[in-house]
Formats: structure tokens, sequence, C-alpha cells
């Protein structure tokens, strides 16, 4: 996966991600991650500025797309990479402990919204592979009752 940190643009710019894209894609197979989708850019002096209270960071528990992406075009321009057959998914994470019926459906409403209306069809998950998320028998069967599509990037190992 080619990996595009959002949150890192001060200015979202989406003919810089298109450049990086066009650079990096053969290389990587057609498969691209986003990072930060949920936040404004972490550093000073973002574009827009911050609003009061409003959080920033690559890996906030937010399934809602920050408006300066979607005012700058990127879900468009998702669905059009998707459709000509590359691989695009955006961060998300679960809550824990997995077991839990609220973190199950945080995380199936989470991937659902990204794959529904920001066009991934490559989900990733962050944390996956390096925490405990209960008795693996209790995630087992979730992965077996459906709680992630099977074309689902984890990060970290898992087996």
């Amino acid at each position: 996966y080619l990996a595009i940190m959002l949150e890192n643009m001060r200015e979202f710019n989406l003919t810089h991600v298109d450049h990086q894209w066009q650079k990096g894609r053969d290389i990587v197979g057609g498969r691209l991650l986003f990072w930060g989708q949920m936040s404004n850019y972490a550093g000073p002096h973002p574009i827009p500025p911050l609003k009061p209270g409003e959080k920033v960071g690559c890996c906030l528990l937010k399934q809602d797309m920050h408006p300066r992406y979607v005012k700058g075009g990127l879900i468009e321009w998702v669905e059009k990479q998707v459709k000509r057959g590359d691989r695009v998914g955006y961060y998300q994470r679960p809550k824990w402990p997995l077991q839990t019926k609220n973190h199950t459906h945080w995380i199936k409403s989470w991937i659902a919204k990204n794959t529904e209306e920001y066009h991934q069809n490559g989900p990733y998950l962050d944390t996956w592979g390096r925490t405990v998320m209960g008795n693996p028998a209790d995630i087992l069967k979730l992965l077996e009752q459906g709680l992630l599509p099977n074309n689902t990037i984890a990060e970290g190992r898992a087996d």
C-alpha cells in the first residue's frame, strides 16, 4: 500500500495527492491507504483553521470525514480510482473489548460508512494484529459471523 497521511497536509491539495498516487501506483500494485481522513492538519496554522476544541491526529475515533476532504473532492477522486480497479482504504480501528455489542456495531458501522459513503474497497484496521481484543475463540466466532469484509487489511501480525 501507498500510505498518504492526510493529517500531515497543512492545506489539503487533491492535485498533490493525485501526483503522489500517479508516481507510486504501479510500484504498490494499485493499493492506496489514507490515514487521518477524520482530521484537519495536525501541525501549526492549519487551513482551514481549527474550530474551538477540535482534535487532530491520524487515528481519531471519529467516523465522519473532515469537511476539508469532502469539499476538496477526495470522495469523488477515490470513487474514480476504485472504478478503474485500484484498492483504496481509509483508516479505521475497533474499540476494545471487541466482544461487546456496542463495540462490534462501532467497527462495522465505520467500515460501512467508509465503504458506502466514501467508496473504500480495501478497508484497513489499525491495531487489529497488535492488540489483545479478548478471548480468541470469541473473536474467531465474530469473524466467522462476518464482522469484517474478506478484503480487510490489518495492521500487525494476524493469523
